[in-house]
């Protein structure tokens, strides 16, 4: 299904998908590349696999989904493809690795006696993938909103968040003054925070089609897991409570995310493959009309990037 949905990387490829704002890894690993497209797309689907899987596995790991299923990794694998022109390396793609270790890290968290380790992982984590899409450091509010719903709050555990996040800029800015760039980069970072893009919004019509039947499946989702909550035990509660947070959080970051509405709505695919999937997996009767539509959506996602000729 994979192969199908990036089937036009083949004969249409896109470019890689330029960073908007500050991305220093993403700029190194575009520049690093040996010239033509289809060498990057390689890298972005193999990138994809894997978070796809890593993902999938963690979701199961953490009970927030039944075993013994790979849906939450076509879920997210088919949401990553919406977009005909992000089928290729994108800033999101690059950073996806690092988003998805350190919500499982912020998932370790819960009820461990000591949830150090894990809050500098996370912390860490969000502060690489912000190198390579600078949004991503809104991640650190779902982390500190974690010890709340967790019951793991301590100055401490705040501390320690904002050491991995150091961890990462300290070297960071070291290095830009080391090549006497820094105040330079100060004033891309301000500037990024202080300006808001203006999106340019020019789709097909299958485009749109698209869009639309996935809006209303995450619709049904998003109310039917609300509605399911308090059938849940406390755990899975507070992890998929965690889980909206995190969407309200990256739909949040859509205002820094470029002139690129598609790619700004990206960071929302990890807790839409959630929603999803528990709306699918949890189900207590399985109904042949939501199959149905998830089937059709997916074949048009297939015609729709087959067919696209914008690149």
């Amino acid at each position: 299904m994979s192969a199908l949905l990036w089937l036009k990387l083949g004969f249409n490829a896109c470019l890689p998908v330029d960073a908007f704002g500050p991305a220093p890894l993403y700029d190194l690993l575009i520049n690093a590349l040996p010239e033509g497209i289809l060498g990057a797309g390689l890298i972005a689907f193999v990138l994809l696999l894997l978070q796809a899987f890593l993902l999938n596995y963690f979701l199961v790991r953490h009970a927030m989904l039944p075993k013994n299923s790979m849906l939450a990794a076509l879920v997210f694998v088919l949401l990553m493809s919406l977009f005909p022109d992000l089928l290729n390396l994108t800033p999101l793609i690059c950073a996806g690795i690092f988003i998805v270790l350190s919500f499982n890290s912020i998932m370790n968290t819960y009820g461990s006696p000591d949830p150090t380790r894990h809050v500098f992982s996370a912390a860490l984590l969000i502060a690489l993938a912000s190198l390579f899409y600078l949004p991503a450091l809104l991640m650190f509010l779902l982390l500190l909103l974690s010890f709340a719903l967790f019951g793991t709050f301590s100055l401490r555990m705040i501390f320690v968040g904002f050491s991995g996040i150091a961890a990462v800029y300290l070297y960071l800015f070291l290095y830009y003054f080391m090549i006497d760039d820094l105040a330079g980069r100060y004033c891309l970072y301000e500037q990024f925070f202080m300006d808001f893009p203006v999106w340019e919004i020019s789709y097909s019509w299958t485009q749109y089609l698209v869009f639309g039947l996935f809006s209303m499946l995450f619709m049904f989702a998003f109310f039917q897991v609300l509605s399911s909550l308090n059938e849940w035990n406390i755990m899975i509660r507070k992890k998929m409570l965690l889980g909206i947070w995190f969407l309200v959080l990256a739909i949040g970051s859509m205002a820094y995310g470029g002139e690129n509405p598609a790619l700004a709505l990206q960071f929302a695919v990890l807790p839409g493959t959630l929603l999803i999937s528990s709306f699918f997996l949890n189900r207590r009767k399985t109904g042949l009309m939501s199959e149905l539509f998830f089937l059709l959506l997916l074949l048009l996602v297939m015609a729709n990037n087959i067919l696209d000729n914008t690149c």
